[in-house]
């Protein structure tokens, strides 16, 4: 078999969706490109003037990317623009209707410390690149005017010259030479709109194709869950939201306190419920709620806040603040709540600008509210949430801040507070679930959060546009997104209306066609086209026009039934099916100019996608030989013609063009079978007709857009070939002699004797004090040796000072003072001698005696001699071939696509002429019986064991001393007796070489074992007989026909 795999589908089962990146989900960038005022490719000249470095850039002009250098125009100083007005196809984009310029920084500051005021009076002209009708401004602004904004200091508007323009806009610009003042300019730029201020968002293709494939998934198929993680820049947005998905990365963080420099938020791939639990049980070592299905989660994190201004804090937070179940407002550091109730109000003042449904009170309408207070002080450590609410939404605080709570209760589903602990880490450690496990407050706050958007995940979520609700699922997330962002971009989002919003839901329905389509195309088309040509090979090329062709009529219906909606909706609003109408003209059309195929070539040899076309020639090449052919798109149009090929033709996707046909031929007619002259052979069968080869056509996802559900299958079996002649039997073959037994194995060795156990004296019956040491017996030994001397009675001087003159006089007291006696104390050396004898069993002491050897093995039997084997009949004739049956056809696939069948058979052969059968034979002899082994020798016998005895000496010090009894008048008369102390000084002495007091006895050795038993002799084999005559060989059938419709 020959397998061609154009296409290997991935297939990949329970993905980590940890490891998934994030997408952005929208962008934010101007309605119009910016050009630097300083030396570009755009500038074409400059006169009276210099580039100079910017001065003291801010944070935020860094993260815009404002440039570095900006021009000073002196009086009567001029420059000139060239600025590029098309794409690469030559289109000029005529929404760009409004040139305006930049001021840029005076240094030093003219007024009010502010670098923008004292603008020079400027002179701003436009004209078409290729000539054409000139417009021009004069601008000029009071000297205290500081705004930087470039709408605010000069603008002009080209919408009367537009149509003129063909590929460049050329644009001067000049100081009047009567200015006294240098103008300043930092860049020169083109919006749709007169207001340089506004911010436009974009949805992302990538996350726009993110929800749309919530669709192919079952589980998915429903309503979504969104968090979205909202605050000001570097207040730790992007580290909750990754703790929060369950992978501490997920969400790079960005943003910083100095700005970024991509705006816009960024959404999670999608996280199934139940594979979400198990992340954070594991994650946080804690057991979450358990969701009451596997339903799409999604994590947003959203463009640090009060950082690049009202309009990029709307367009990236307002559209998301209405999609989502819950709302993380994030701040960090101390409780604070004046301070942060006045950031609530910036948060709050941008929802002011969102209108939602008819009727619409807006109380309930957004989600719950999460304050989560990041990054807690030590000082905040003792508030339990609750407690953090509790003050944070306190009554009385000022009329302003009461007027602020009250507004988030009236708004929101809810209210609560987390607090994150600051966490500290040690050196070269990385932040993450390990270093938050050290703090339970930590994994608390994550386990409440994980919690509500469990809980958050079994009930739906809506959005009110009109009189309609909307649910937040996988079939209108696109469109409800799209829809709110376009809202953001007029400025505000008003969904009370459907006259508001009608036009957005029908350029999102075409929108959402056009890029369903374009994602087949790409996908179907994948190197079987060129672009540049817009050429393809012949099926792809029939597809594309024909799916092309398809959408475009759907969409024209989709456009027209707007228009009617409108025309009955919006009566006093014409302008709203105007513009709905301008969908065809602005998307529909062009998308289908560009995308028609204009003529047929040879493919770019595609690794993913098949066209039948091409297919052939590789058929053509290999007839005969099996195919197996894996696409990941098929498109078949005109005949497809097999040369008897097993055939698995496998895609994920297909196109079928109307009328195709797939046809097998059939095999060559079948040999006839070959006369057999060998002995004993049967006639060679006639070949039997060739069964047709089979086909089957796997389909693993679906038709593409406009294929037809039809296709025709024509499959042949071949014709059966003659019988031949059966040859005559083969004569028997004598019976093979047995061959003899084999001598037995030697007997086991007999087991060696236990070895005799030897019993040596323990310690536990020594001496281990001194006392035993005296009351047992022990012998005093060597010198009485005297410790010290006290004074007793009436002692004048101190009997304890023995040396010097005080010591002398105190040793001849008690021979002048008869009212004074001196006692001593007295130690000796005692020796214990004890003898141990060990308790013995003295029958262990003996060694055991040897096992015998075992008998030797028994010799094997002679092996039977074999039977002659049979002589052979004579051979059969051969049969003649049956006429092969059309191959099958098989189709894998779940879709609805019907078939017509035909199967034709072929004609059978003729049968062969026996053959004569062969002689007999004799039997093989029998074969002699084995020896038996030698038998194992006998075990030795333990070796003697013995009980041992031990003396052992332990030493001791015995003590006493002598004592004077005071007695008499004043206690001044003494009478001198021995008083025994205790004892002291326990050690064990000299230890003794232990002795032998039992021996005991060497154990026997075992006797050797006897020899085996001899094998048995076998039996001769039997004779064989003549073999029988064979038989003739009978004729072959026809193959059968059908005609199915399957």
């Amino acid at each position: 078999m020959i397998l061609i795999f154009l296409f290997l589908p991935f297939v990949c089962s329970a993905q980590d969706y940890t490891q998934e990146p994030t997408l952005k989900l929208l962008t934010a960038d101007f309605f119009g490109p910016r050009y630097p005022a300083s030396d570009s490719d755009i500038r074409l000249s400059v006169e009276g003037g210099a580039d100079v470095k910017v001065p003291d850039m801010g944070d935020l002009e860094i993260a815009n990317g404002l440039p570095e250098q900006q021009l000073i125009l002196h009086a009567g100083g001029r420059v000139v623009y060239d600025i590029p007005i098309s794409d690469s196809n030559g289109k000029v984009d005529t929404d760009l209707i409004y040139v305006t310029i930049k001021p840029g920084k005076k240094d030093p500051p003219p007024l009010m410390d502010n670098p923008f005021t004292d603008k020079a009076n400027i002179t701003l002209l436009a004209s078409a690149g290729n000539g054409g009708t000139p417009v021009e401004v004069t601008c000029g602004v009071p000297n205290t005017d500081y705004s930087s904004y470039a709408s605010e200091y000069c603008i002009l508007s080209i919408e009367q010259i537009v149509d003129e323009l063909t590929d460049t806009l050329v644009v001067t610009v000049t100081v009047p030479v009567e200015e006294k003042r240098d103008a300043v300019l930092w860049q020169v730029q083109l919006s749709s709109l007169d207001d340089s201020k506004r911010i436009r968002g974009t949805f992302g293709d990538e996350a726009r194709a993110r929800f749309r494939q919530t669709q192919e998934v079952a589980d998915f198929n429903t309503w979504l869950t969104l968090v979205s993680c909202v605050g000001k820049t570097g207040v730790g947005k992007s580290t909750v939201a990754s703790l929060l998905s369950g992978n501490d990365t997920m969400f790079v963080a960005h943003s910083s306190s100095h700005g970024t420099t991509t705006i816009g938020a960024d959404v999670s791939t999608v996280i199934p419920a139940l594979n979400y639990k198990q992340t954070i049980d594991s994650a946080l070592d804690v057991q979450v709620d358990e969701p009451t299905g596997n339903r799409p989660l999604f994590l947003i994190d959203s463009e640090g806040m009060k950082f690049r201004g009202d309009e990029v804090d709307f367009v990236t937070t307002g559209p998301v603040a209405i999609i989502a179940n819950i709302i993380i407002w994030i701040t960090e550091g101390r409780m604070r709540p004046p301070d942060i109730l006045e950031e609530l109000r910036h948060y709050l003042k941008g929802l002011d600008r969102i209108s939602l449904g008819e009727g619409s009170s807006q109380e309930k309408d957004y989600g719950k509210f999460v304050v989560v207070l990041n990054k807690m002080q030590d000082s905040d450590q003792n508030y339990s949430d609750e407690q953090l609410c509790s003050n944070l939404l306190a009554w009385g605080q000022s009329d302003e801040d009461d007027a602020t709570i009250a507004e988030l209760k009236m708004r929101f589903k809810s209210i609560s507070c987390i607090g994150f602990p600051l966490v500290h880490l040690e050196e070269n450690e990385n932040f993450g679930y390990g270093v938050i496990k050290r703090y339970p407050r930590f994994t608390k706050g994550l386990t409440k959060l994980s919690n509500m958007l469990i809980d958050e995940s079994s009930f739906p979520h809506d959005v009110k546009i009109g009189n309609d609700v909307l649910e937040m699922n996988s079939t209108n997330a696109e469109t409800i997104i799209g829809l709110l962002i376009d809202g953001a971009n007029k400025g505000t989002i008003d969904l009370t209306d459907p006259c508001n919003v009608i036009y957005s839901l029908y350029k999102e329905q075409v929108l959402q066609e056009i890029e369903k389509l374009d994602a087949e195309i790409l996908e179907a088309t994948t190197g079987m086209c060129d672009h540049k040509e817009k050429t393809c090979s012949k099926c792809v090329c029939e597809y594309r026009n024909s799916a092309v062709e398809f959408t475009a009529n759907k969409l024209f219906a989709t456009v027209t039934a707007g228009i009617t909606e409108a025309d009955t909706l919006c009566v006093d609003k014409p302008q709203v099916k105007d513009e709905i109408a301008t969908l065809i003209d602005e998307m529909i059309t062009p998308w289908q100019d560009a995308n028609m195929c204009l003529g047929v070539t040879r493919s770019r040899k595609s690794e993913e996608n098949c066209d039948s076309s091409e297919l052939q020639a590789t058929f053509d090449a290999q007839p005969n030989k099996d195919l197996n052919i894996v696409c990941n798109v098929l498109h078949m149009c005109g005949t497809l013609t097999l040369h008897n090929s097993e055939t698995m033709l496998s895609s994920k996707k297909i196109y079928i063009s109307p009328g195709f046909q797939l046809v097998q031929n059939a095999p060559e007619k079948a040999a006839d079978g070959a006369d057999n002259h060998s002995e004993s052979g049967n006639g060679e069968n006639g070949k039997a007709g060739l069964s047709g080869k089979d086909i089957t056509l796997q389909i693993s996802d679906s038709l593409l857009t406009s294929s037809a559900n039809l296709l025709y299958v024509n499959l042949h079996g071949g014709d059966g070939g003659n019988g031949g002649k059966g040859g005559n039997g083969k004569s028997a073959v004598p019976g093979i002699n047995g061959k003899n037994g084999v001598n037995g194995n030697p007997g086991n060795n007999g087991h060696d004797g236990k070895d005799g156990l030897f019993y040596h004296p323990d310690h536990s019956n020594d001496a281990r004090y001194c006392s035993e040491v005296l009351s047992w017996g022990g012998q005093h030994y060597g010198s009485v040796h005297e410790c010290c001397r006290e004074g007793h009675c009436c002692c004048f001087f101190d009997a304890s000072i023995e040396n010097g003159y005080m010591g002398y006089l105190a040793t001849m007291e008690p021979n002048i003072n008869t009212r004074c006696a001196h006692t001593h104390r007295y130690w000796q050396a005692v020796n214990l001698l004890m003898e141990f004898n060990t308790p013995c069993e003295t029958a262990n002491t003996n060694g055991g005696d040897g096992t015998n050897g075992e008998k030797g093995g028994k010799g094997t039997n002679g092996a039977d001699g074999t039977d002659a084997i049979p002589a052979t009949k004579g051979g059969n004739g051969g049969l003649g071939g049956a006429g092969g049956s059309a191959g099958s056809w098989t189709l894998k696939s779940n879709l609805a696509i019907d078939v017509v069948l035909k199967k034709l058979g072929g004609k059978g052969g003729v049968g062969g002429l026996a053959g004569i059968g062969g002689a007999g034979a004799e039997g093989g002899k029998k074969g002699l019986a084995g020896r038996g082994g030698k038998g194992g020798i006998g075990g030795s016998g333990g070796s003697a064991g013995a009980c041992y005895k031990q003396k052992r000496e332990f030493e001791a010090r015995d003590n006493w001393h002598t004592s004077a009894g005071c007695h008499g008048f004043a206690g001044c008369s003494s009478n001198v007796h021995t008083v025994k102390d205790a004892c002291s000084n326990f050690a064990v002495g000299t230890v003794h070489p232990e002795e032998v007091y039992h021996q005991g006895l060497a154990g026997k050795p075992g006797v050797n074992g006897t020899v085996g038993d001899p094998g048995v002799d076998g039996k001769p084999g039997k004779a064989a007989a003549k073999a029988p005559d064979g038989k003739a060989g009978t004729p072959g059938q026809n193959g059968k026909s059908v005609l199915l419709h399957l």
